[in-house]
């Protein structure tokens, strides 16, 4: 299982049905170098969550000239992640959106604006996982800019299994889910640069929670580099917060809290116990190997288990 920047092994019982659920190959044939755009914007807001610094510099030079905005929704008023990331933003002319203030006012620099470019990268999140029309609407949303009064051009790109650009995508690829529910479902986002924080680690393994059954165990395999991440998202998960605003932060924080009522969360990223664990309600473990056994002291050793190696990518049944 890919964990920051190597990887760990999982042990599992001889008699354990198990399903590799890894992310098809991307068809390189049918990527696009440059966004396939029918106007041309006034203002661009690209999404970095999950992108690698290092590739950051070559997306953003392939977007139209003018006033270009980023915005990781992982590291949104973080002290301790994201600083790589931001320093590549602002090498190439971009501005770099760090935390809610931010965020308010890039809204009001917005209004009136008429053609903005939404560009998102193709991945498997509470977030991403939406539909273009849906996924714009949230967006705006927590920018607090109505969607109407704007017109919206959204680009998704491609990342390969190191975060790097690929190019951009015309449509969307068809994803084929698993109909059967698992006894224990074990997720990595996939490694650094996708599992660099806690907060962008949850967003890939809550978009995959619904394949355990009720009462099984989720294992998030993590490494959290850069720590817990966003601390907007971070306190909203902790206060179980109901509003409904519906913006990025109330939806993750509304599948966390609906997803850890209906499943088991266990963890081994190695981040703080008080926070995890006390008030995350999060089960911490040293060893993935630890989930294993907690799946089968409930069902038995023929545990069903569906384990997803770079889950940020997708997945198909293998």
């Amino acid at each position: 299982m890919p964990w920051g920047e190597t990887e760990l092994l999982v042990e599992l019982p001889s008699e354990a049905l198990v399903d590799l659920l890894d992310p098809s190959e991307p068809d390189l044939s049918s990527l696009h170098r440059d966004p396939v755009l029918e106007r041309e914007p006034s203002v661009v807001l690209v999404d970095v969550t999950f992108a690698s610094p290092s590739s950051v510099g070559e997306l953003i030079g392939r977007l139209p000239s003018g006033t270009t905005y980023a915005v990781s929704w992982a590291d949104l008023e973080s002290p301790h992640s994201g600083a790589e990331l931001r320093r590549a933003v602002e090498e190439k002319g971009a501005i770099p959106v760090g935390d809610v203030s931010e965020l308010r006012a890039l809204g009001e620099r917005l209004a009136g604006k008429g053609e903005v470019l939404l560009v998102v990268p193709e991945v498997s999140s509470v977030l991403h996982a939406l539909d273009d029309r849906s996924l714009a609407e949230v967006f705006f949303r927590t920018l607090g800019v109505p969607h109407e009064a704007l017109k919206v051009q959204v680009q998704r790109y491609l990342l390969d299994a190191r975060g790097m650009f690929l190019g951009f995508s015309e449509h969307r690829p068809a994803v084929q889910r698993p109909e059967r529910r698992y006894d224990l479902v074990i997720c990595s986002p996939g490694g650094f640069p996708f599992d660099r924080t806690f907060v962008g680690s949850l967003m890939v393994a809550l978009s995959a929670s619904d394949l355990a059954g009720d009462g099984r165990v989720l294992g998030l395999v993590c490494g959290c580099g850069e720590g817990f991440g966003s601390s907007t998202a971070l306190e909203r998960m902790v206060v179980g917060s109901r509003d409904g605003t519906g913006d990025a932060y109330s939806l993750l924080a509304k599948r966390f809290r609906d997803e850890r009522s209906r499943v088991r969360l266990f963890t081994n990223a190695p981040l703080p116990r008080a926070i995890v664990q006390d008030l995350l309600g999060i089960r911490q473990v040293p060893k993935v190997d630890d989930m294993v056994h907690a799946a089968t002291r409930f069902v038995g050793r023929e545990v069903r288990v569906a384990v997803m190696r770079r889950g940020a990518l997708g997945f198909q049944q293998v």
